[in-house]
């Protein structure tokens, strides 16, 4: 009786004739539905339980079976069967096909397969339509292979390889029909785990599966030496031949040729190292610790003990020492030299200690006398700081008692280069009839909560240089008029001109820097996604570019103690100062503007240069413009009624432009009301800024 395949005929049990065929299976999966898996037998049976029929009932009659249990019709008809070519190698394909009738005529095809009946597989079903006709499959090389891996080699140059068409029609017949192709490589080679390979290689040496050590190769299908292989890089296993010298450490002794066809390490050299200073030859080459500068003269011992003599081996451990007697010490004295050799200079302040007065006005009179540079110099007690509004003394040493306080309340501390700007009210804009005046100036009141500084000059290139450098910037000076610079600095002083081509961007992160490297809180957080070189000016010879440092939303923090932006009503109010008209003075004493910044060509000039305004604000209105915090709007980002003051104002929520303000080295006629802005990344020879901060107070 024929055995099906477990799970051939894609069927039900009603499907098939059980009288007449068996199908063997390993679990009730692989059997047709209606079926189980009966495990002594491994073949599939009636599920009887399953149905609710009694053991050996035989239920109804199977469709396609006559009452005498025979099949109904003839089983399909294969009329032929064959592969498209004999013989197959390496990246090729075959198609098998199969023609088939259908002899009963009841066009009842439900199944046709292509098998290995010598690996008990199968390679794939033929598409069926339950009509009679040719039906095909073409398989590759890798696909035969990985039905049933193809491997031969040595004398066997093929393999072949027999392949069975099976048809099933509904009643369970069946019919099969074989052939069969040669599965070759070509140039005599083997097929190593489906893959065509000489083996006449290191990798497969006579074998697929034996490789040659590297000091090995392959010779006529054995791993060996080359005819020409050097003696040295290969020998034959278990040979041995003398190695080594009687020279220093090192003795001669035999060497043998391991199983991998290389030379094993000479024993003799088992003690062979890199020389060391001890009297040996540790790396056998004849000479005892060469390479040691050994009687070369050196220094021992430090400040004025230091004496010469000269490099020996050292006893113990085999390092180079240098042996001599250093001079005697002595107590250490004020005189720029190290007297008790203890490799510090002057240390403990030797003949200081007595009380002075130094040459500097203000708390910095008294002082005390140190030990400095060999010399006794008198130092100050307590150095210059920020000028303490109302305490009567002259802080930061000056010779001005409160002076830059301009009314601010007693206690309020004045940094070095700064000026105190009072609490209270202000106006900014310009009155109606202003000459030059601009549709975005209408004038209205102001009030500041608290007093703040402003930096007494625009920012310097010599600060911003500085500070850039410490935070590591890759350009420490953007400026255009700067020493090497595009514009040059031909009147000197390039150091004092104030920093510019910075962008609002660039100028935001310059002033965190330099909060955080004098221990202040930032007042900016700027967000991750920030990109570019921050201060990076632009590529010569331009003067004017659109910077490649820009960042997102950047927020500022309410109450930081460190540097920032002023306000655009800061800015204004401090520039005023009290003032209500275009300037605070003549703009030719005043500000450098066009009429007075060079001719022919204008430039920026050295700082505080001109004259200050009544709070000591030098070049607000002229040199360059400065950045300010503020998004620009024409209404300044509102504002009330003219006489009700707007307390403390910041500006425009958002906005697509930041203000800058004041005159440039270029501007004809500087007014303190006018407005301009700017992209956030533009940088340009005529914008720098002035920084601002929170008045701290230092006193009672």
């Amino acid at each position: 009786m024929p055995v099906l395949a477990a799970g051939a005929p894609s069927c039900t049990a009603g499907d098939l004739d059980l009288d007449r065929f068996e199908i063997s299976c390993e679990t009730d999966d692989g059997c047709p539905a209606g079926l189980r898996c009966d495990s002594p037998s491994s073949l599939c049976v009636e599920d009887v339980e399953g149905s609710g029929e009694e053991p050996g009932d035989g239920g109804a009659e199977r469709e396609g079976e006559s009452g005498g249990g025979q099949p109904v019709g003839d089983p399909p008809g294969i009329l032929s069967f064959d592969a498209s070519a004999p013989r197959l190698t390496e990246g090729q394909r075959v198609r098998f096909t199969a023609l088939v009738t259908d002899p009963d005529g009841i066009d009842d095809l439900i199944g046709g397969r292509l098998e290995d009946p010598g690996g008990g597989g199968t390679y794939g079903a033929f598409a069926t339509s339950a009509a009679e006709g040719a039906y095909s499959l073409e398989l590759s090389w890798a696909e035969i292979h990985q039905a049933r891996a193809i491997a031969f080699e040595g004398a066997e140059t093929s393999e072949t390889r027999e392949f069975q068409a099976a048809f099933f029609d509904v009643a369970g017949n069946l019919s099969t029909a074989t052939t069969s192709i040669a599965l070759a490589c070509d140039d005599g080679q083997s097929a190593c785990d489906g893959v065509c390979t000489a083996l006449d290689t290191r990798s497969h040496c006579g074998a697929c599966d034996r490789a040659c050590p590297p000091s090995a190769a392959c010779v006529q299908g054995e791993c060996g030496c080359a005819q020409d292989a050097d003696e040295d890089a290969c020998c034959e296993p278990g040979a041995t031949r003398p190695c080594g010298v009687d020279i220093g450490v090192c003795r001669a002794a035999q060497v043998r040729c391991g199983e991998d066809f290389a030379w094993e390490d000479c024993p003799g050299l088992a003690d062979l190292r890199e020389e060391t200073c001890d009297g040996r030859d540790e790396d056998c080459d004849g000479e005892v610790d060469n390479g040691f500068p050994l009687g070369e003269a050196c220094p021992v011992g430090e400040g004025v003990c230091r004496a010469w003599g000269e490099h020996a081996c050292h006893p113990d451990d085999g390092t180079l020492d240098c042996v001599g007697e250093p001079g005697e010490p002595s107590a250490e004295v004020c005189d720029d030299l190290d007297n008790d050799c203890d490799g510090q200079i002057d240390d403990g302040d030797p003949g200081g200690g007595a009380a002075c007065v130094t040459e500097l006005p203000g708390v910095c009179v008294d002082g005390t006398e140190r030990c400095q540079g060999g010399d006794i110099v008198c130092l100050p007690d307590v150095g210059p700081g920020p000028e303490v509004c109302g305490n009567e003394l002259d802080d930061d040493c000056n010779g001005e008692v409160d002076d830059r306080c301009n009314g601010c309340p007693d206690g309020a501390g004045v940094p070095s280069g700064f000026v105190c700007v009072p609490a209270g009210d202000g106006f900014i804009g310009s009155p109606e009839g202003e000459s030059q005046r601009g549709a975005d100036e209408a004038r209205h009141r102001v009030r500041f909560a608290e007093p703040y500084v402003i930096g007494r000059t625009e920012l310097t290139q010599a600060r911003w240089r500085a500070v850039a450098t410490a935070a590591g910037w890759a350009i420490t000076n953007p400026s255009f008029f700067r020493v090497g610079g595009v514009g040059s600095c031909p009147r000197g002083r390039c150091d004092e001109r104030p920093v510019e081509t910075v962008s609002w961007f660039d100028a935001i992160a310059f002033l965190n820097a330099w909060s955080a490297q004098e221990g202040l809180d930032p007042c900016y957080l700027l967000p991750e996604d920030c990109l570019g070189t921050p201060g990076a000016g632009c590529e010569a010879p331009s003067s004017r570019c659109g910077g490649d440092w820009s960042c997102g939303v950047v927020d500022y923090v309410q109450g930081c103690s460190g540097y920032r932006l002023p306000t655009e009503a800061e800015w204004e109010h401090a520039a005023r100062a009290g003032t209500e008209g275009p300037s605070y003075g003549n703009v030719a004493s005043t500000a450098w503007h066009h009429s007075n910044s060079g001719t022919p060509g204008q430039q920026t000039q050295p700082t505080g240069g001109l004259f200050a305004n009544a709070w000591g604000l030098r070049d607000p209105l002229g040199n360059v413009a400065e950045w300010v915090w503020d998004w620009h709007a024409d209404d300044y980002g509102g504002f009330g009624h003219p006489d009700e003051a707007i307390e403390d104002p910041t500006g425009p929520r958002q906005g697509e432009r930041r203000v800058h303000r004041g005159g440039h080295f270029r501007t004809r006629a500087p007014r303190a009301a006018a407005r301009t802005s700017e992209a956030l990344t533009l940088r340009s020879e005529e914008i720098g800024l002035r920084a601002v901060r929170r008045a701290e107070m230092l006193g009672p």
